[in-house]
């Protein structure tokens, strides 16, 4: 078995439980206890480039850039095609550059440029505005620069809108006093509809299921894809713990957090080994959050049963991909083994398996 080969099933299931406690303690800001986690898993697991990854977050978080940027290439030494390493490497890198260039406007003593206030000019708007309408109204009814006793007018004067409009003036000067433009009848600061907090990026929705998921310690990465709406969930899987608890509650978690993925790609690691995947789709989940579905279920886990599809367990995960690789290139995928057949369907529902 896989752990055997690296000193027994414990010190497998002690990797998994220190890197999930080091990352629980990473979203926690407790930086130093979380390095000092993932130093230790180096001095036994020299070769994990999770850790490295990891220990690239944690100096990110902190600011420490460069340190984060080393940790990242260490990582794509040991993994060169994790692009999820080199996106983390090039933001890192983009921020030093900004930081630098900052750093150097400032020591030139460059001036700032100096930008008028839009209360002042708002203001001198509307005196403009208040003027032409007097000047305008001065011109029709009255005499400017003659001292002779002015034009007595008959006309009462009535309360509503005025009945002249004043000769060459824009059609905004009727209502000088509003300084907000109205775009649709409705003013530009007019009270606005809260929106709700979404998850801008991987990290950020990483955070949030480490906070709200039962099982938040186990979550190793989250990555979404916009384009096919697919989201991928990474988490350990200790010896002795279900699978498929694990893996339902964080992709509930997912669909709870963001309305972003239709599908959720459950993928559980032991000691950097793919041990189980599995599939989980929007649609499926909604169902089972009606008062109808709920109502028929067997048993309160019975949505854990529904809602997880297409089991994969061990070598079964390798043989699927291959086959789904072949297929993509046209050609003819290899016959799959009776140790992958036996991996799949419903006779996973069942219960968790343990493929080592």
């Amino acid at each position: 078995m896989a752990g055997d080969a690296l000193g027994g099933n414990s010190m497998s299931s002690t990797f998994d439980v220190d890197l999930a406690k080091a990352n629980l303690l990473r979203v926690r800001a407790e930086y130093r206890k979380a390095e000092d986690i993932c130093l230790n898993i180096l001095r036994t697991y020299p070769n994990s480039a999770a850790t490295h990854t990891l220990l690239g977050d944690i100096c990110s978080d902190q600011g420490r850039l460069e340190q984060a940027a080393e940790w990242y290439e260490l990582s794509l030494d040991l993994d060169p095609n994790s692009q999820a390493d080199q996106q983390k490497l090039d933001d890192i890198r983009d921020q030093i550059n900004e930081r630098d260039h900052i750093s150097a406007v400032a020591q030139l003593g460059l001036p700032k440029q100096r930008v008028s206030t839009p209360t002042w000019t708002i203001t001198g708007i509307t005196i403009v505005i208040l003027m032409a309408i007097c000047l305008g109204y001065a011109i029709r009814y009255g005499r400017i620069g003659d001292n002779s006793q002015p034009q007595v007018i008959d006309t009462p004067i009535r309360a509503g809108k005025m009945d002249v409009v004043p000769v060459n003036l824009p059609q905004d000067t009727l209502h000088p006093k509003s300084s907000a433009p109205i775009l649709d009848n409705h003013p530009l600061n007019s009270p606005v509809p809260p929106v709700s907090t979404i998850p801008k990026d991987d990290q950020e929705l990483q955070d949030i299921v480490a906070h709200k998921s039962k099982w938040g310690p186990r979550l190793i990465s989250i990555k979404q894809d916009m384009l096919t709406k697919i989201t991928t969930v990474v988490f350990s899987w200790p010896e002795g713990e279900n699978e498929r608890e694990i893996g339902s509650d964080l992709a509930k978690t997912v669909l709870e957090s963001t309305p972003d993925p239709s599908t959720i790609i459950l993928r559980a690691m032991r000691k950097d080994k793919l041990m189980y995947q599995a599939e989980v789709s929007r649609d499926k989940y909604d169902e089972t959050q009606t008062d109808e579905w709920q109502q028929q279920a067997a048993s309160p886990d019975a949505w854990i049963d529904y809602i997880l599809t297409n089991e994969l367990y061990g070598k079964a995960i390798a043989e699927a991909n291959q086959a789904a690789a072949a297929g993509a290139s046209g050609e003819t995928p290899p016959p799959a083994s009776s140790d992958a057949s036996a991996a799949t369907g419903d006779g996973q529902k069942q219960g968790s398996k343990d493929p080592s």
